[in-house]
């Protein structure tokens, strides 16, 4: 019997130890993220703010500083769900029907800080969200209040939000115009069978609108951005930001939809240069900007579980959490800024996509 030379076994240990330590730790770790974000993301009305400093500069998304969004709202209650976490789900819940949302099932896109609408209008993509949520949590915990305000959400889309037999981007209360156009990534499937469910929505809309999440040409590998429903068109975005492709490619998944060209490309980016840019230009698929995104990670992750690949699951994970700070002041905070800021969506989707991860079993 041959015997192992002896770096090789502490070799062998060593990596064991790490993964074991890695993987132990990150419940832990997501805890600390949770904290992070009670702690220095909320404001004083219990809103979710957008960033931990106080700002007049807008973001590519038009929000600034301690605004409040739905987004953040709906991310919090899904991780909510995954956690079993009543108590946190309730604050949402609370913050949703008593400050976002009107009583016809309209929900504000944002708010300011101190909880005052200046944007009369709603996101389709929030709001389907937070129906997803709230139905979930009706199963979960059996409280009817969840699903009665989920289907009256879903009223309002259903009568104010459609656009020949297809939900649009946003409803603007102040002139009663829906837009003309109905970006992909928005089209959660989920939510979406909870409408057709529900009636809210016709079977022709609803697969109308799967017809629209699936068969787009691709350009390079990469999906369309938008769908131009007057013109009848897909609109592609010179440079394809990295977020609106695996939220495309993870709502296809919920078809059994493949994204071959997409998850090519990401393995390529990952095997050559260790890490997926936040956008890249369509035609030379080169990276168009030199920002990682936390968040990009945390949806690749989510993909990856829907596609049973758990090799490109924990590839995500482990560059992921380099971005989480081990300090003592923003202790669990992703992408903290050297001037000590970050954006909450690049911490609501790391806190949920772990809690997936955890659930699914391929990590601890």
């Amino acid at each position: 019997m041959k015997k192992i030379p002896i770096f090789i076994i502490f070799f062998i240990f060593a990596a064991l130890t790490i993964t074991f330590f890695t993987t132990w730790n990150s419940g832990r770790s997501n805890t600390d993220t949770h904290q992070f974000i009670n702690q220095w993301m909320r404001n004083e009305n219990g809103t979710l703010a957008t960033n931990i400093h106080q700002s007049t500069a807008q973001d590519s998304d038009e929000v600034q500083g301690r605004e409040a969004l739905s987004e953040s709202l709906g991310l919090l209650m899904l991780y909510a769900i995954e956690t079993e976490d009543k108590p946190t789900f309730d604050q949402s819940y609370h913050t949703l029907v008593n400050l976002f949302m009107e009583e016809s099932g309209f929900v504000y896109w944002k708010l300011t800080k101190n909880g005052k609408v200046e944007d009369p209008t709603n996101a389709l993509v929030d709001d389907l969200r937070i129906v997803k949520a709230l139905t979930e949590g009706y199963l979960l915990w059996q409280e009817s209040k969840y699903k009665d305000t989920a289907n009256q959400i879903s009223h309002f889309l259903g009568k104010n939000m459609m656009n020949k037999s297809t939900l649009t981007d946003f409803y603007d209360r102040s002139n009663e115009a829906r837009s003309d156009t109905i970006t992909l990534s928005y089209l959660d499937i989920e939510a979406l069978k909870i409408l057709v469910q529900n009636n809210h929505i016709t079977n022709d809309s609803y697969m109308r609108m799967i017809e629209l999440s699936t068969g787009f040409p691709l350009k390079n590998g990469l999906a369309p951005k938008s769908y131009r429903i007057d013109r009848n068109e897909y609109l592609y975005d010179d440079e394809v930001n990295m977020i609106d492709q695996l939220l495309v490619a993870l709502n296809k998944s919920q078809l059994s939809e493949n994204s071959k060209g997409l998850i090519e490309f990401i393995y390529s980016e990952l095997n050559n240069k260790g890490i997926l840019y936040g956008e890249y230009n369509i035609e030379t698929l080169k990276p168009s900007v030199d920002y990682e995104s936390p968040a990009v990670y945390g949806l690749l992750i989510m993909l990856s579980i829907e596609i049973e690949n758990k090799k490109l699951a924990l590839k995500a994970y482990e560059r992921m959490i380099e971005f989480r700070s081990p300090g003592t002041k923003y202790r669990g905070a992703y992408s903290i800024s050297p001037e000590g800021n970050t954006h909450i969506f690049d911490n609501l989707v790391p806190l949920l996509s772990i809690e997936k991860l955890k659930n699914k079993g391929w990590i601890s």
